[in-house]
């Protein structure tokens, strides 16, 4: 009995301290900012060994191919999507709502 008693106070004499000396909120605490950073940290490998990716050049022959390498650079470098909108076929349906619309005046 005695040392359930000694671990009730305990465990309140540690929540008040808690309660005074760490800050309340996601990034005010150390761990809400640790989750943060390692969920950061996870979604940067990830982008960079999975989605940011070389374009598959796929051509009717090796000449094509050649000259299309030479002549068009863009197509063997390694291409990095935005962060927030990496698939394809999302960046298709997301477009309208992205682009500027310019104002034309036909007369």
């Amino acid at each position: 009995m005695l040392g359930i008693i000694n671990l009730q106070g305990l465990t309140r004499e540690l929540s008040l301290y808690l309660e005074s000396q760490v800050r309340v909120g996601l990034f005010g605490s150390g761990v809400g900012l640790s989750l943060v950073l390692g969920f950061g940290a996870a979604y940067a490998c990830y982008y960079l060994t999975v989605i940011a990716k070389k374009p598959q050049l796929v051509t009717g022959g090796e000449a094509f191919c050649g000259f299309l390498q030479q002549h068009c650079p863009a197509v063997a470098e390694t291409y990095y999507p935005t962060v927030w909108c990496w698939e394809g076929r999302a960046q298709t349906l997301l477009r309208p709502f992205v682009t500027v619309k310019p104002l034309v005046h036909y007369s």
